[in-house]
């Protein structure tokens, strides 16, 4: 935030430049009656330009403060202007981690990370390259900066998608993703969209008779702790991508 320091001396100038305003327009005063209604507008001036520039202080500091967020890892930068050093697979694997998917509204606690961690497995199980199983696992990984936003709602929220693909942009980048072509692209959000449809069938109620399409895998939907779904995630991250350096 903006020191105090700075305060004093922006008040201090304010302040000084208002009364020697008042002073010369005092001396050109002939009479008391005259040099009273000056004294009066000139202190009506004063504490609207004293208030108007506590209102701009306090603005940007607001601005300053709010722009930039803190990560698990003790980083800071500002989310709206993230480049590939600022992502870091610690902060992304602790924060998804504890980012349950659904909006909460499943029968136990079950985090994206997990989810992601399930998609890795069953583009492996598919035989799927490393690089399409990296892809997977990051693929909702803007949800550390942004959270987690529920389909129905988010396909309204356009904002919120641009600064989700800016954000991933980063990551991709950060971890050599930044080339995935169209098709690839497809096929990590077909494995998404297909373990959605097992974690609805299992974590919602009102969904047992849903049809689901036949995996290769097995994903893991029992409930975990955060701990371990964050320790499999780095390790598994950094396994598929050590492979590809």
């Amino acid at each position: 935030m903006l020191s105090v320091p700075w305060r004093y001396q922006c008040f201090k100038g304010i302040f000084l430049s208002v009364t020697n305003k008042m002073v010369e327009s005092l001396l050109q005063c002939q009479t008391f009656s005259q040099m009273f209604f000056h004294i009066i507008e000139k202190v009506r001036i004063l504490k609207l330009y004293i208030s108007k520039t506590i209102s701009q202080t306090i603005k940007k500091e607001v601005y300053i403060y709010s722009s930039v967020m803190n990560t698990y890892s003790g980083r800071k930068f500002d989310p709206m202007k993230i480049a590939p050093e600022d992502v870091y697979l610690e902060d992304i694997a602790h924060a998804l981690s504890l980012v349950c998917r659904g909006g909460g509204q499943i029968r136990w606690f079950y985090s994206v990370g997990q989810h992601s961690i399930n998609c890795a497995h069953e583009a492996l199980a598919r035989g799927w390259s490393d690089r399409m199983a990296l892809a997977c696992l990051l693929h909702d990984a803007s949800e550390c900066y942004i959270s987690d936003v529920i389909r129905p709602v988010k396909v309204h929220l356009q904002n919120y998608l641009e600064i989700e693909s800016m954000i991933m942009d980063a990551i991709w980048e950060k971890f050599h993703l930044d080339d995935l072509t169209d098709e690839e692209n497809q096929k990590w959000k077909q494995i998404d969209n297909e373990i959605l449809e097992l974690e609805l069938k299992t974590l919602m109620k009102g969904e047992k008779d849903r049809e689901i399409i036949p995996l290769s895998s097995t994903p893991d939907l029992s409930e975990r702790t955060f701990s371990s779904v964050e320790k499999e995630f780095k390790e598994l991250a950094l396994e598929l991508f050590q492979k590809l350096s």
